[in-house]
This record gives structure tokens, sequence and C-alpha cells, in this order.
């Protein structure tokens, strides 16, 4: 089967709140309260908190990493530490150009339960629509799996969808058909929380969370994704350089000492300060490399990734039109994946994103094994003026794996709790 290209693929392991279209930050715009917090996960080091609070617009907007499709596939796990007191939007994909019609998940105040809609701000006046609620009553304490298949035809939005607690299988929604709404291109972002209704107090967090590209049914992966975690590989050890004389690190080292020390910060920073690596001399195929620790024993030998990203936290000294790639090496099927970078308008800190593309975009290239065996390379500069400095790599991936339902051991949340007798 065809790989499905991933759009969007965040499990929050950044560890850290920082925000700002301009220059490219982790989350690009945001109100309210939210935050990258360590408390509350579902997965991995870290998760996003959402708290409303009457009278304030409360959300976070992430770009998408990889593709724009007018028909996505999708999951993303949410748990609610208290309900929203009032109907709001939970979660939604949008295309801020072009008219804005969200469209995704919202939570019923008078129900107590979740369903599909649209929101047509591009409307006058804008129309909000909703699909059924969905068949589950939602409690606090309990993480929930949202899958979802969204297509749009003629303006038309058709979502398929699935609820599941933590650890059971997932039950089929009514699917939701809009009405005709305005003109808009496909989706760019992904909106947590709500960007237009003020009036709901609540909190509620959210991990795991994928979208992919296109709904044919003979890509992979297929509706519905299911169970899986986000996690973040992180630099274990240097690798293979070539001419890595061609490098300088913040202790003036050259060739740079320990690499990927110098490049795996967790949580991640805003600063321009501290450790980090940058080519300060001019060499189309000189790179440093660094190996990946190796992927959670929970995935399957005979399990494939979802998705992956990649977010590089860079900083130049001036403005300038270096050139500087990133390149994510399959060293099984001696296949890479080139990200270019460098030549920005900003002097602080900023972001660089993509997604990672599989050999043959197969779904076997994007096994365990293969993602064992990854590294990642750093450099190939045919222009070194200014300096472009790495400070942070976070590669996420998404993979299957369940975190286990309610097998008379645990309380239902994944979570195991033992009474020795």
């Amino acid at each position: 089967m065809t790989y499905r290209a991933t759009e969007f693929c965040e499990g929050f392991e950044f560890g850290a709140t920082i925000v700002g279209n301009n220059p490219n930050k982790p989350i690009e715009t945001s109100a309210g309260t939210i935050s990258i917090q360590s408390t509350t996960k579902r997965s991995g080091s870290y998760a996003l908190k959402v708290a409303p609070a009457n009278g304030t617009a409360t959300y976070a907007d992430f770009e998408y990493q990889g593709p724009v499709s007018s028909d996505n596939i999708g999951r993303f796990y949410i748990r609610f530490a208290t309900l929203p007191d009032a109907d709001c939007w939970l979660f939604v994909l949008f295309q801020r150009s072009g008219g804005v019609v969200t469209h995704g998940f919202a939570y019923n105040a008078s129900t107590g339960k979740i369903r599909p809609g649209v929101h047509d701000q591009a409307a006058t006046p804008d129309v909000e629509e909703f699909g059924s609620d969905g068949s589950i009553s939602v409690s606090t304490g309990v993480w929930y799996r949202i899958d979802f298949k969204q297509t749009k035809a003629s303006n038309v939005f058709t979502i398929d969808w699935q609820m599941a607690v933590e650890g059971a299988s997932g039950t089929a929604e009514t699917q939701f058909v809009s009405g005709t709404r305005s003109a808009s291109t496909g989706a760019s972002m992904v909106e947590f929380g709500d960007f237009y209704n003020t009036t709901p107090d609540g909190e509620f967090y959210f991990d795991d969370v994928v979208v992919l590209a296109g709904a044919g049914a003979t890509n992979w992966p297929t509706y519905p994704i299911g169970d899986g975690r986000v996690v973040r590989l992180k630099p274990s050890s240097d690798g293979t350089h070539v001419n890595s004389g061609d490098f300088t690190d913040d202790a003036a080292n050259s060739p740079p000492a320990s690499v990927y020390d110098r490049i795996d910060d967790d949580p991640v920073t805003d600063s321009t300060a501290g450790d980090h690596i940058y080519q300060d001399t001019i060499g189309a195929t000189s790179y440093l490399e660094v190996n990946l620790g190796d992927t959670p024993s929970d995935w399957a030998s005979g399990d494939y990734a979802h998705g992956a990203s990649i977010m590089l936290g860079v900083s130049q000294p001036s403005t300038g039109v270096t050139h500087f790639d990133t390149v994510l090496r399959d060293t099984v099927n001696s296949w890479s994946d080139t990200y270019g970078g460098g030549g920005s308008a900003y002097t602080g800190k900023f972001w660089e994103k993509s997604v990672y593309d599989p050999y043959l975009s197969s779904e076997a290239n994007n096994s365990k094994a293969v993602w064992d065996a990854m590294v990642v390379r750093l450099g190939y500069a045919d222009d070194v003026t200014p300096n472009f400095l790495v400070h942070d790599l976070v590669l996420q991936v998404a993979y299957p794996a369940g975190l286990g339902g309610n097998d008379g051991w645990g309380w239902g949340d994944g979570t195991e709790r033992w009474h020795y007798l």
C-alpha cells in the first residue's frame, strides 16, 4: 500500500509553551490559558493543556508540518479535568486563507457528549452546524480516543468518526454531512480549543495527535488509525561525520565535541544562548551525523509508523541566505529525505518544520527496524554567511501501541495499579 503523507504529527514532546508566528515557533498563535506541561499526559513526557475561562477565547493553533489536503484521516486523544460548562469547540482543522471554514469536534454541554461539526466563519452571519452526539457521555480523568475521516466535495463536509475510552475498541458514530458551506481551500492548521466562543470554563488535555493526507481506502495507514503514541526519538550518540572540521560548537571546538548532546535539549527553550553546532566552512558534502535512541519496546516488529515530523530549533546572528540541510537517513534502505534550511529574515530563534517521506512511500519501509537504524545528518552548506546555529532537534514518530484498558488490575485509564496480597 502507498504510504499516506503526514500533515501533522504531534505528541508535544518539545516540552515548552513557545508561541509566535513571526518568527516561526512550535505554536503559531494562542490565547487564554494554554500550556505544554508534564503533569498530565497520556504518553511520553508532555501534553497540551487548554483551560478556557469565561470571557476569554482559549486556543492553541499549530501549523501543519506537511502538505495541505482537503481530505484527511486523523486521531487525537483528549482528557477532561473539568468539563466545560458551555458549548465549545475542542479540536478543529482549518485553512486561514480563502474563506475560513473550521471542521472538527465540539463539546455539547447540554448532553455531556462530543459531536462533529463545521463552523463557517466566512458566511454572513457565520454558521455553526453540528452532527449527532457521540455515544459516550464523557467524564473527567479518562483519556478518550477519537478517530476521524473528513472529506470535502463541492464545499460539503463529510465526517466519519469513532470514539473510544482508553484501551477499548472504537465505536462507529453517526456520520456527519454538512450543508453547502463557503468556499475554502484544504486545511493547513490544527486548533485545540475555541477561537470563537468565550463563555465556557473548563480544563482539558490533548496528546498523541496525527493528521494524514487523503481519505482513500488504499493508503496506509487506513481509517480508523486506532491506538497509538507519538514519541520523541532524541539524539543518543554521534554517528560517522564527514569533514567534521568544517563545523564548530558553542565551546569553540572544531570539530565539535559530542554533537548529539548539544542538540537534544528537553524541554527545548526559546533562547539563542546555550549549546549548539554550526557549519562555518563551506562544504556541500560535509555533515555531522547523530544516531537516535531505539524506538519504544511496545512498538511491535510487524507494525509500521503512522507518520513522523521533524522540527529544528535554529538561529542566525544576522539575516542572510545561508543554505543548510537536515537529512533523515534510512540506513536500512539507503534512503535520504532532505529538508532545506537557512536563509531567513529572522535573527532570533525560529523553528523549521517538516515531515518524513519514507523510502518508496511504502508502509513496509516505516517499520520499527528502519526507525531503530535511522540517523540524522546536519550540514551540506554551500554558503555560511551568516552562520546557521542548530540548537534543538525534535523528531517525533507516531506508531501503533495500546496503553491497555481495564484488565481487572487497572482503572481503565491505561495505568496499572498493583495491589499485593
